[in-house]
């Protein structure tokens, strides 16, 4: 038998789910007020303390402002919602997201990533250059098959968490840290959808290359190249998946 008290973190979490589906697609509109708990709990099938603490927890990640005497409204949260309130959207999205949605999440990525990678020339990789090229290495000793679609993806992620690191400013290695969580499911997604892995290990080769060499507008320009055809995947994964899928084999 299930112990009360995994039984009631296992209601809490479906509770939060269900009020979460509901926020991310809009049918619990921005500015709207809650129904009161007790009834909200009662729609729901749990109990108001148990309601109340998924409140709580979607409040924490930025969906619902708690007002005294007003009740629990609904924030529009692309507006005033944090990197957990777009972390939770990507989980529920599984890494997927609406087309205008995805433009600004890929544009953001741009924007971070060419910055760090001008900076990380400048300084010729310092002590991160080392660390770049030991994950050349890794990624080159890789099988090219499904099963380390995960490895790889991790090992892609770290590569661009290391040009952060080597670009020598301390909040750009943070916010790349931070935005791991949205980033890593659209890695994977990326690779699931088998991609030329030799062109990007290439892509990765050419751009520690550069950044080595000081060479800073090739290697952002090389980034830049990396980054569109990667979102060219992202933006039309199926056809790309069904045309791209023996690579992996």
């Amino acid at each position: 038998m299930e112990p009360a008290s995994e039984k009631a973190r296992s209601l809490k979490a479906r509770c939060e789910s269900v009020l979460e589906k509901r926020l991310i697609s809009g049918e619990l509109a921005a500015g709207q007020i809650l129904p009161p708990e007790r009834e909200l709990a009662l729609s729901l099938g749990v109990s108001r303390p148990l309601l109340h603490e998924a409140i709580v927890e979607l409040a924490a990640k930025g969906f619902l402002s708690i007002e005294p005497r007003r009740g629990v409204r609904v924030r529009d949260f692309w507006r005033e919602g944090t990197l957990s309130t777009f972390g939770a959207i990507v989980l529920d999205a599984g890494g997927e997201f609406p087309p205008e949605v995805l433009e600004d999440v890929l544009a953001f990525r741009v924007l971070i990533e060419l910055e760090a990678t001008r900076l990380a020339a400048a300084r010729r990789g310092g002590e991160y250059l080392a660390p770049l090229k030991e994950l050349l290495i890794r990624e080159a000793a890789l099988p090219q098959n499904p099963a380390e679609i995960e490895r790889r993806a991790a090992l892609d992620l770290r590569f661009h968490q290391l040009i952060a690191d080597a670009s020598g400013n301390r909040v750009l290695p943070l916010v790349m840290s931070s935005i791991a969580p949205i980033s890593l499911p659209m890695i994977q997604r990326f690779y699931r959808a088998g991609p030329d892995i030799a062109a990007i290990r290439d892509y990765h080769r050419r751009i520690v290359a550069a950044v080595g060499g000081a060479r800073v507008e090739e290697a952002a320009k090389l980034v830049a190249e990396m980054l569109e055809q990667g979102a060219e995947v992202l933006r039309s994964p199926r056809r790309r998946e069904r045309k791209s899928r023996p690579r992996l084999t």
